[in-house]
């Protein structure tokens, strides 16, 4: 029986789709890469670190909790019959700055912690937060 050329090269395509995502997804988080894995800090600096990262949530959740509303409200705004753009401008301009000051936060944040503690942290997702999740 002789194959024709056409499955021949159909066989060899779907087994290097196969072989290459296969690989990259052995790559994609359990693979090698450049992080050492857990830091071990000494017990006064993991107390350090304890106690920054408390005093960073608590000066954190009042911005998370106004950019939540100020995002919303900016859903509620774009949804309307007819829209008001000055309006949704505005107050998409009140999330801007509050997504800079959530920069400047974090960044301070991570300052203090490297100068008190030695350790650099990771950097933070995308926008420093995840995506809200639609109403």
């Amino acid at each position: 029986m002789r194959l024709s050329s056409h499955f021949f090269w159909s066989a060899i395509l779907v087994l290097s789709l196969v072989t290459g995502l296969s690989a990259m997804g052995f790559a994609w988080d359990g693979g090698p890469g450049p992080c050492e894995g857990p830091v071990r800090l000494d017990p006064g600096k993991q107390a350090t670190l304890d106690n920054l990262l408390a005093e960073h949530h608590k000066a954190m959740q009042p911005l998370r909790d106004q950019l939540f509303v100020k995002e919303h409200e900016l859903r509620a705004l774009e949804r309307q019959s007819t829209a008001d753009l000055p309006a949704v401008r505005a107050t998409a301009k009140e999330i801007v700055n509050l997504r800079g000051q959530v920069i400047e936060q974090d960044q301070a944040f991570r300052a203090k912690v490297l100068k008190e503690t030695g350790l650099r942290l990771p950097p933070p997702p995308p926008c420093g937060r995840p995506a809200p999740e639609p109403i």
